[in-house]
């Protein structure tokens, strides 16, 4: 009779030692993956914007901003998809006042439009953050408008040229992104890590 108990007191013990460790990873390790994620967004949105600017830039210096309309209508997207694929994710502008309809924010993206645009209305430093959605991990940063951007994103009555308010009109009849002010939140960097 002592046998069967002992058996099963020293079953239930093995069992119970050898139970798996908790699977779920501790806090500090998703804080690291985070800020991980936080610092190659970083990079990846910098070197974008500056691959941009300069392509940008010599479109202006060449033709105006009204050149600079076309020739972001035919190379932004290419662009911003080849540094993308350089580093292995999915690279987008987007925003609740699109000019290209194929940068209009979804519901996620003006959720967090609102609340960069609190944190503005506070005078708060702006950072780029990082969400899990879907379990996929998206690094978002916030794009300003500065006053080179208001040539073709500002007042169409006091920053825009009537040449370069006819070719947006032309190229993009829906157009939604004038109207800003220096320091506006123009849209969002979305950075899209495959995971």
């Amino acid at each position: 009779m002592k046998k069967p108990v002992l058996f099963i007191a020293l079953a239930f013990i093995t069992l119970w030692s050898c139970k798996p460790e908790s699977t779920a990873p501790a806090a500090s390790t998703t804080s690291e993956t985070m800020t991980d994620y936080a610092s190659e967004g970083q990079v990846i949105t910098k070197a974008v914007f500056a691959r941009l600017s300069k392509e940008l830039m010599a479109a202006i210096n060449a033709d105006g901003p009204s050149g600079a309309i076309d020739y972001c209508q035919i190379n932004a997207l290419p662009i911003t998809d080849s540094v993308a694929t350089a580093f292995g994710v999915t690279v987008q502008r987007v925003t609740d006042r699109a000019r290209n309809p194929l940068n209009k924010a979804d519901s996620d993206d003006i959720n967090i439009m609102s609340q960069y645009r609190a944190a503005i209305a506070a005078s708060e430093e702006l950072k780029g953050k990082v969400l899990n959605q879907d379990n996929q991990h998206i690094y978002y940063a916030p794009i300003r408008i500065n006053g080179l951007c208001l040539q073709c994103h500002g007042s169409q009555d006091t920053d825009i040229s009537s040449e370069t308010l006819t070719t947006i009109q032309s190229k993009y009849p829906e157009d939604q992104a004038t109207g800003y002010v220096a320091g506006d939140l123009r849209g969002l960097w979305k950075v899209s890590f495959r995971d």
